[in-house]
């Protein structure tokens, strides 16, 4: 299943348009950056989020470049197994719903399951008191998506 990001409230795809960055060789998709507005609402709903990721997507040809740039040393890399599932036509997708499962070897795996759009500040306080439960800000190039998720660590066993 494709990990689909909608952006808060309304739902609109994140605008982009091409572009021909000097060093990387081609056509690459550039992102809109956040209006003043945009940034501020994203800042609100951070206060309420128990975590915010920042996503980026690099291209395979620019990723070698990329780890360099970001400090990242490719041996310290860890390999994850991850499957996303859901109907064929899709409708946990549709209805905003993501199931994962994910392993690393020698460690824990987990189970997840998020709920997205969401406003942070809607969860109940029963709920968001539970230590599986998390609410999330992640904040891309352009835009953002807040999502809740309920998880469930495991022991793989052979």
């Amino acid at each position: 299943m494709a990990d689909h990001e909608h952006r808060h409230k309304d739902k609109q795809q994140v605008s982009r348009e091409d572009a021909h960055p000097p060093d990387a060789g081609g056509p690459m998709t550039a992102l809109k950056s956040l209006t003043g507005e945009e940034l501020a609402e994203t800042l609100a709903l951070v206060r309420d989020a128990d975590s915010v990721e920042l996503k980026l997507t690099a291209r395979e040809t620019a990723r070698a470049k990329t780890v360099a740039a970001l400090g990242i040393d490719s041996l310290d890399a860890q390999m994850r197994q991850v499957s996303f599932f859901d109907t064929p036509e899709l409708a946990l997708n549709e209805a905003g719903v993501a199931v994962r499962a994910r392993r690393r070897r020698g460690e824990e795996g987990d189970t997840v399951i998020k709920l997205r759009p969401l406003i942070p500040s809607d969860p109940p306080e029963e709920i968001r008191r539970s230590d599986s439960f998390r609410v999330e800000v992640d904040a891309m190039p352009g835009g953002h998506v807040c999502s809740a998720s309920q998880s469930r660590h495991y022991t793989h066993r052979r």
